[in-house]
């Protein structure tokens, strides 16, 4: 909600207030049961979970806008507050003997009940002033700064300033170039730098630093020489006063241009943006006492740099408008710089961050085959004459041994691709024909890798879980080049050995190609002409739409999805079986009164 108050003509007071509150409980019963096959009778269980989160906004600014002859400049000043609260408590009980029939209490359990909560609450404060100036819209200057207070950082650290400036010079205003070109409606230079911060954390307590360790209990220790188990305490979080902000630097160099009535249009831009202090979890070594998650710090420095490109056509022919847009991204992405130096960062041992590589680039043993013969697997030797994979045998997995030390392990890995795309492209088509509309967005993404874990999952023979009706083991009448044999995992001796090596998760037998091209949105719609719809009193326009979503995509990945959001910083690109986006087809009416 936003009020302006006009103090002068040229001056004027905005007041914005925004407030987003949400409640959610959630309520889950077992009741008494075998709950898998050959299991005993479990008891019944109940858990509850109650919570809300409540968001605040304020802001004020004045607004200044005033033209002096062929000179015009406006001007922003303002002040912000906001917050977000956070509360939830939750209970359990278990020991039920019975099923009540319509409904459980927490107090009606024979087992201690757990009640357990959390409360936070994250503040932002805000300074903020920006100025514009043209002259005679041909020469034009932005600058602009912020000073941010964040209540997720020491007060040592709290505040962050950040700023950005801009030049525009618009060359189709000189009067050289309007009698030289005129068929060019806009030719535009211009340059950019600026900085902003980020203060997002993950972790508890809604993310903010720690001012000290966290203890768990209830964590299990094997203590003396009959190995029994002795429940304890364990240090779950190190403290984390020295964190700050995260802040971005992104320097920008762009063209802008229009010609035939500005029916085709065009906009070019290369960019540097440079993240310095990212925040991001770093793994803590367990001998500091540590036995939880990972640490938020500031992790290092990363760099993205590339090319924008956006083309754009509309025109109108009588009763039919049309018009077509194209936009074109291209990334290049680099870890370059980190607290320690060599360190590197890992992602569930399957990516590895360092200086010079992408970050959470993919970091795997190579996939190479299946041995189609005993004698191929005999044969499968280093430069000294070692056998590398001694247990495997005609339809078992064959393994690069990189370092040709006669052996397939961790230092076998090496860099085979990165979970960020380096090339991302979109088309708008729109056309209008007498009251009908259509729109449709196409996008894609090429040069990324995704780790199909879901399929190793299915197809690694590791247990009576991992099972894919789809799969055609190699056998000696079916000689596959990508599936090994069906072996059980788990067992003893060469057989168990080979089961294992056949599933190893960290290799690029899971890995796949990412590029995908998606019908993200199509919608036809029809506005009845107000021939019949002004009839009806204080009635406007009336549209009927049909909308599509995600219709189909071309790919080569077998998930479910290629566009795979991953499972941390650090494992991007890393499917675990997370809900894909949903297709769906919907039908609405827009009234307007």
């Amino acid at each position: 909600m936003s009020t302006d108050f006009s103090i002068f003509d040229f001056l004027t007071y905005r007041l914005n207030v925004a407030l987003d509150g949400h409640t959610y409980s959630n309520a889950d019963a077992q009741k008494v049961g075998i709950i898998r096959q050959n299991s005993e009778i479990s008891t019944a269980s109940l858990n509850e979970f109650l919570g809300y989160d409540l968001f605040l906004l304020g802001e004020n600014t004045l607004n200044f806008n005033k033209r002096f002859g062929n000179h015009n400049l406006n001007a922003l000043g303002g002040y912000s507050e906001q917050s977000f609260r956070s509360h939830n408590v939750q209970g359990g009980t278990t020991g039920f003997t019975s099923s009540p029939q319509y409904y459980f209490q927490l107090g009606a359990g024979p087992d201690k009940g757990v009640i357990d909560g959390s409360s936070f609450i994250y503040t932002k404060r805000s300074f903020f002033a920006q100025a514009s100036y043209d002259y005679n819209n041909r020469y034009l200057v932005t600058v602009s700064g912020r000073r941010d207070g964040s209540s997720r950082f020491t007060k040592a650290n709290r505040w962050g300033n950040f700023g950005a400036a801009s030049l525009g010079w618009r060359i189709s205003e000189e009067s050289f170039f309007k009698g030289a070109l005129p068929q060019v409606n806009n030719l535009k230079l211009r340059a950019s730098y600026g900085s902003n911060g980020n203060d997002a954390l993950g972790g508890p307590f809604g993310g903010a630093y720690l001012p000290y360790a966290v203890i768990g209990q209830n964590v299990n220790y094997v203590i003396g020489t009959g190995q029994g188990i002795v429940n304890g305490a364990a240090q779950l979080a190190l403290p984390s006063p020295d964190i700050r902000w995260e802040e971005r630097y992104t320097k920008d160099l762009g063209l802008d241009v229009s010609v035939l009535s500005n029916r085709l249009t065009m906009s070019a831009d290369y960019y540097i943006s440079q993240t310095r202090n990212a925040l991001a979890p770093v793994q803590v070594a367990t001998y500091l006492g540590h036995f939880g998650q990972d640490l938020f710090q500031n992790a290092g420095d990363i760099e993205n740099k590339g090319f924008e490109l956006a083309l754009g056509y509309h025109d109108t022919k009588k009763d039919f408008t049309y018009g077509a847009d194209f936009t074109l991204t291209t990334i290049k992405n680099k870890l370059t710089a980190v607290p320690v130096q060599g360190q590197s960062f890992n992602g569930a041992d399957l990516t590895r961050s360092e200086v010079g590589s992408s970050l959470g680039e993919f970091y795997l043993i190579q996939f190479d085959g299946i041995f189609q013969s005993d004698d191929e697997a005999a044969n499968y030797k280093n430069s000294k004459g070692v056998r590398i994979q001694p247990n495997a045998s005609a339809g078992d997995v064959r393994y690069k041994d990189l370092n040709d030390d006669g052996k397939i392990d961790n230092a076998d890995r090496t860099y085979v691709g990165q979970a960020i795309p380096n090339l991302q492209m979109g088309l708008n088509l729109n056309a209008a024909y007498k009251g009908f509309d259509l729109a449709i967005f196409l996008n894609s993404v090429s040069g990324n890798k995704v780790y199909n874990q879901a399929r190793r999952d299915l197809e690694g023979y590791l247990g009576p879980n991992n099972y894919n009706a789809d799969v055609t083991p190699w056998t000696p009448e079916n000689r596959s080049n990508t599936t090994p044999r069906l072996l059980q995992g788990g067992g003893a001796g060469a057989l168990g050995e080979a089961a294992a090596s056949n599933a190893r998760f960290n290799t690029t037998r899971w890995l796949e190609d990412g590029s995908y091209i998606r019908l993200r949105n199509v919608q036809l719609g029809y506005t009845i002409p107000k021939s019949l719809t002004g009839k009806v009193p204080s009635l406007g326009s009336v549209r009927v739409y049909i909308t599509g979503r995600n219709l189909f995509t071309i790919t080569d990945y077998t998930g479910f999805d290629p566009e795979v959001t991953g499972t941390g910083f650090y494992s991007r690109g890393v499917d675990v079986s997370a809900y894909p986006n949903v297709r769906s087809v919907i039908g609405g009416l827009q009234v307007n009164f």
